[in-house]
């Protein structure tokens, strides 16, 4: 079954955490973005995208309309000095890599394997679940692979995270997908940070409400 975290009500004000991809060290995208574990693959997070509207290079607008005092990006046209772009992927430094099946088959082989590796020694309890959900997620970006885009971790590390994009029928902005057990939640202002002391702690995600 679908997971999602809790509404804005119930989260703890001040505390925006980070998926932080657990090779590189980058971080991919924050529990501010809408996230839940995907409703067919328990492997994959879903997190939906908006738009971020630049005008004159600031940003003013998130998806959300007027609701943080901004103008509507719908009611206020854009001029020359605005650019419109995607969240997860400007917020991140996430940067769009043109793959073939062959790029994306020699990618993905090593990667599940280093998840593989950490959750043998971490999270055993994870293993089973991933790479029968990631099997059935590699089928299918394969079987659909025009209509996927690839994104590269902001470092470029081809040893860490791609996650992959697509647009549902009839969306402007798309969906973005993650191999939830290549992430770490992590306590945001520790940079790129893997030690234990970054980590949120199992117990403290499932205390707030969040899937990890």
């Amino acid at each position: 079954m679908s997971s999602s975290p809790p509404p804005p009500s119930k989260r703890t004000l001040g505390k925006t955490y980070l998926f932080r991809d657990l090779f590189s060290g980058c971080d991919m995208f924050s529990v501010a973005q809408p996230y839940t574990v995907s409703s067919t693959n328990d492997a994959v997070f879903v997190v939906q995208a908006n738009l971020l509207i630049k005008r004159g290079g600031v940003d003013v607008d998130i998806g959300c309309g007027a609701a943080f005092g901004g103008a509507d990006a719908e009611e206020a046209p854009m001029t020359e000095n605005d650019t419109s772009v995607i969240d997860v992927v400007d917020t991140y430094g996430l940067q769009e890599v043109s793959w073939a099946k062959k790029d994306f088959a020699a990618w993905v082989k090593p990667y599940l394997a280093r998840v593989k590796g950490h959750l043998e020694s971490s999270r055993p309890h994870r293993l089973e679940p991933f790479m029968k959900g990631a099997q059935q997620f590699v089928l299918e970006i394969i079987k659909d692979f025009d209509n996927w885009v690839f994104y590269i971790n902001a470092n470029m590390d081809n040893d860490g995270m791609i996650c992959f994009a697509r647009y549902r029928d009839g969306a402007t902005v798309p969906e973005f997908y993650f191999f939830r057990d290549g992430l770490q939640l992590c306590f945001p202002g520790t940079g790129a940070n893997l030690a234990a002391e970054a980590h949120v702690s199992a117990e403290i995600a499932a205390r707030e409400g969040y899937v990890v």
